[in-house]
């Protein structure tokens, strides 16, 4: 078969579909953040579209560290609203750390929940920063 004496530590091939997935979701959503200027609704709307379907894709997947990533990017542009007034940086941030977990085995969970924690601290910090600047 195919995957037979396939390297022991590699994830699963129904793991690594659903990962390469993630990861065009994830080019997507980098080229609309590109395209988001004040006022580009429509490209915000595709944004939440696109974050959407990754957190239903990681849902399904039953990841739990790339549904913490994808949930948490998703209520981000979803809080955000049509506004258009996002921050570039926390969702570029979301975004690289959504790659490397889609890049890194299920089986090297240790680095996997540090990218996760990390996320999270900085998410939190901007948070506090944008309430000081309030």
């Amino acid at each position: 078969r195919l995957f037979d004496g396939a390297d022991a530590e590699a994830d699963a091939p129904d793991v690594r579909i659903r990962k390469g997935l993630a990861r065009a979701y994830v080019e997507r959503m980098r080229a609309l953040l590109g395209e988001i200027k004040t006022g580009a609704l429509e490209a915000m709307r595709e944004l939440c579209l696109a974050c959407g379907q990754l957190d239903t894709l990681a849902e399904d997947a039953k990841d739990p560290l790339l549904m913490a990533a994808s949930s948490s990017l998703y209520n981000y542009v979803k809080g955000v609203g049509a506004t258009a007034n996002l921050n570039a940086v926390v969702v570029q941030a979301h975004l690289d750390a959504l790659v490397q977990l889609v890049d890194l085995p299920n089986h090297q969970i240790d680095l996997r929940q540090t990218v996760t924690r990390e996320l999270g601290a900085l998410v939190a910090k901007k948070l506090r920063q944008a309430g000081q600047a309030a």
